[in-house]
């Protein structure tokens, strides 16, 4: 508005008094800058304002061409060319109003808006460029979409490397930044975890960019503040300033740069640096935006962290014996049970901190230690009676110790000890023996089956599925001929350490008769699942095995059977899981066999499909066509987006792959991707039309927790107006949590955002809900419109349009294909319709082409 304001003042001023005049009025003004050029694009004036915005003195750019202040190229510059030169003829002609980026001294680039005119300046025609600096609109832009993304990563991703690796792609992909680098720093030296950049060419450089972390008073760098005053740090201008990181920026053209530490335990554990060509792309006017992006990156670290320390204590907790505690890999004990502390008489102050070794009444205890680790490596787990030391005496207790690994770097281990009388001792040792397997220290195939019991008895109440696997190496009693029983069982227990490694902790593993594993998979959501298990630990087991005699080669052959399908007791699924060993058997070394080939088959096309998909979000093979739908005129009112699969010279229809993409997370990634294409889009189609378009949200998106503040921000950064964009869920969708979908939708159309219902009549609770639900559209289920010739089934969709009518709700007819059909519906006063007798689904290019030629 004030640039349109500027230029109404000039055509007056142009006709009233003089363009010198005009200039006196401008020059001084701090918002806009402004430049006159003559012949070639030479420049004759600057205003002081625009000089300090490209970073030149008064008189540095007086005979320069603009030309080389314009970062286009190719078509484009000629473009501009042509239009300067009819300027300088003298010819006038309509306003420009265009946004360009600038190119500044030493390179810097900043993103404006410009206004040109004809003038005449000095008796010659000329052209005046009134220039209005964007770096704030740009930098309040970019930081708000930061954030929500970074807000959307949070709520999907529980794994610390893989949530910041995603902070890091994100800001560079879409939020648009030069560089991002997430890095630690390690005595002093800033060495980077994760990096990207927008031109892949320099990848490789940014993984090698260390430097040292030095005082302030030494070293005026972002990442050095950052990290020792643990807040946010940025450089709005690093053109005038010298740091270690100079020869880098110059290098890179980078103007502006921040640095986010990312605190965890009241230490920075990570720094995010984030580079820019734009200068004063950070500035302290957005440091509340940089600031809530750190403290919500510490949130999102504390609560996974939170989550892993519930699980290492519920593991502990739940073994249900009268000693739990954890200790840290120096075995300084950071976690006791309560009932640890009352039996023990001691207090959680006395424990936290000290040395579980301390606590065990032994002559030796840096050879126990030796062998308790020993064991551990070996075995996976320490068991034996051991004296422990309570507060005024020492009781034998019978102690089990293990190793937990919960990521790369990071191990715990977890003692669980029960009190033994002496009299108990034989009792105990008789236990172990009918219970363990000697050699391995798994449960046998006596507790296997008894493990699988309880399981199954809680399974059938909560339907929940289960696996029995058998593992069995091949021709491992070679191993015991060639080089002797002892090497067998140091195999034996390395197999079993393995099976442990790849493992979730709550499932069973047993060492069966012979050199066979067991293995029972509890809570299951689908049958293919188990596959992916059994490949993974396929690959683990075949890895050659580290002997005193050099390395030793196995392969395997793994069975499967699964509850309830298979069978309904321990010994059954056992059994069949047998029977399926034989079918492994008969394939060859390192195979899988099932007992029953049907689940083989369908487990390997869903694994193939589910393989294929994470390959096609990656290569952005979803693509997006455009259904119409039409008025009782027959003319376009709106349009459906859907979804596509281009996989090579094919198009694939969502019916093919939609279910296997919704049982997934990758559904979320791929609507999410659709969504900015189609914001896209219709600031495309706007400019031949406006035209409604609907998305389709799955409930996994839906149940996102910033769904509503995401979609409004990208509508808001892509400037679409709300009014444009529908959103279409499936009736069964709002069933799941009915009144979540209901704030969900009134939140959503008090920002001007409406909802239709899809497949409208196909749920068990249609018409009940539907006077509670404040949506814009019904769209009427193809079954209902294909049948339309039967009584029964008119006189439903007649009350259906009746319906939606006294409650201000508009009808879409969906699959109509016949002309009979579209004329019953008319008469029934439906409002659109949507099929193939108007329109098929249709690329963009064609949808496109069909609005400009009116439909």
């Amino acid at each position: 508005l004030l640039l349109k304001c500027w230029f109404l003042k000039l055509i007056w001023f142009n006709k009233e008094t003089t363009i010198q005049n005009y200039l006196e009025i401008l020059k001084n003004s701090k918002i806009f800058g402004i430049f006159i050029y003559q012949d070639n694009g030479s420049i004759v004036y600057t205003n002081k304002t625009f000089n300090e915005f490209l970073g030149y003195d008064q008189s540095e750019l007086l005979g320069v061409s603009f030309y080389n202040l314009i970062d286009v190229s190719g078509e484009n510059l000629e473009i501009i060319k042509n239009i300067a030169k009819r300027r300088t003829q003298g010819e006038v002609f309509s306003i420009e109003l265009k946004e360009y980026v600038l190119i500044g001294k030493n390179k810097i680039k900043v993103p404006v808006s410009i206004f040109a005119y004809t003038i005449e300046h000095e008796r010659k025609p000329s052209g005046l460029v009134v220039v209005f600096n964007k770096t704030k609109e740009k930098a309040y832009e970019k930081l708000f979409f930061a954030l929500s993304q970074i807000n959307q990563l949070i709520i999907r991703q529980n794994d610390e490397e893989k949530l910041l690796k995603s902070v890091c792609d994100v800001l560079v992909d879409k939020v648009d930044y030069a560089f991002c680098i997430v890095g630690r720093v390690e005595n002093k030296i800033f060495k980077p975890f994760f990096t990207r950049a927008q031109n892949k060419d320099n990848e490789e450089e940014l993984k090698s960019f260390m430097f040292e972390i030095k005082a302030q008073n030494k070293c005026k760098c972002s990442a050095s503040k950052a990290f020792y005053s643990k807040k946010v740090s940025y450089i709005s201008n690093v053109v005038d300033l010298k740091n270690c990181m100079s020869d880098f920026f110059e290098r890179h053209n980078i103007s502006s740069t921040c640095a986010i530490p990312v605190v965890k335990k009241l230490k920075v554990a990570y720094i995010i640096l984030i580079f820019d060509v734009i200068p004063n792309i950070f500035d302290g006017e957005y440091l509340h935006l940089l600031n809530e992006i750190q403290q919500d990156l510490i949130f999102a670290l504390k609560k996974i962290e939170d989550e892993k320390f519930f699980w290492l204590t519920n593991t502990a907790v739940n073994e249900g014996f009268e000693l739990v505690i954890i200790t840290d890999e120096n075995f300084k004990i950071i976690f006791v049970n309560n009932k640890h502390i009352l039996i023990s008489g001691y207090t959680k102050k006395e424990l936290l901190g000290k040395n579980i070794i301390n606590f065990f009444a032994i002559d030796k205890p840096k050879t126990f230690k030796k062998e308790l680790l020993d064991t551990i490596k070996n075995t996976g787990e320490f068991s034996n009676i051991i004296k422990y030391k309570l507060k005024n005496t020492s009781k034998d207790y019978y102690i089990s110790m293990f190793l937990y690994d919960y990521m790369a770097g990071e191990q715990y281990y977890i003692l669980i000890g029960k009190e033994i009388a002496k009299e108990d001792d034989l009792k105990e040792k008789i236990f172990k023996f009918s219970h363990f397997d000697q050699i391995t220290g798994l449960i046998n195939l006596t507790t296997f089956e008894y493990s699988i019991e309880l399981f199954l008895e809680r399974a059938a109440k909560q339907n929940q599925i289960g696996a029995v696997i058998i593992i069995n190496p091949i021709q491992f009693k070679n191993i015991n001929h060639a080089f002797g029983y002892d090497v067998g069982n140091i195999i034996l227990q390395n197999i079993a350490q393995r099976i442990k490694n790849n493992l979730r902790q709550y499932d069973i593993i047993a060492k069966l008769e012979s050199d066979r594993f067991g293995i029972l998979l509890k809570d299951l959501k689908t049958q293919e699942d188990t596959f992916v298990v059994c490949i993974k630990l396929l690959n683990e087991l075949s890895k050659p095995y580290e002997t005193q005699q050099g390395k030793i080669s196995l392969s395997f052959n793994i069975g499967l059977s699964f509850f309830p399908d298979d069978a309904k007791t321990a010994k059954d699924l056992i059994n069949k899981a047998q029977i399926a060993l034989a079918d492994a058997k008969t394939k060859g070394e390192n195979q899988v066999g099932f007992f029953r080939k049907q689940i083989e088959q369908e487990s390997s096309k869903k694994l193939k499909l589910k393989a294929e998909l994470e390959l096609a979000l990656l290569n952005n093979e979803f693509i997006i066509y455009y259904q119409p739908y039409v008025d009782k005129n027959k003319k376009i009112s709106g349009a459906e987006s859907l979804l596509r699969w281009k996989k090579g010279a094919n198009i694939i229809s969502p019916g093919e792959f939609l279910p296997i993409l919704e049982e997934t997370s990758l559904i979320v990634d791929v609507e999410n991707n659709l969504f900015e294409q189609v914001l896209k889009d219709i600031k495309e189609f706007n400019i031949v039309r406006y035209i409604p378009i609907s998305i389709n949200l799955s409930l996994q998106s839906l149940m996102l927790k910033h769904i509503k503040d995401l979609i409004i921000t990208n509508l808001k950064y892509h400037n679409v107006d709300e009014t444009l964009l529908k959103i279409e869920i499936l009736e069964r969708a709002f069933l799941n949590d009915f009144n979540y979908i209901k704030r969900l939708i009134d939140e959503f159309r008090q920002n001007g955002i409406y909802f239709a219902l899809d497949d409208f009549g196909t749920g068990y609770s249609s018409l009940s809900y539907l006077t509670r639900l404040n949506v814009e559209f019904l769209k009427i289920d193809i079954s209902f419109i294909k049948d339309l010739q039967n009584d029964k089934t008119k006189n439903i969709v007649k009350s259906i349009i009746y319906l939606a009518k006294s409650l201000n709700i508009k009808t879409i007819a969906e699959g109509v294909e016949e002309l009979l059909q579209f004329d019953t519906l008319k008469s029934m006063d439906c409002d659109y319709f949507q099929g193939y007798l108007f329109y098929k689904p249709m690329p963009k290019d064609k949808f496109f082409e069909l609005l400009k030629n009116g439909g």
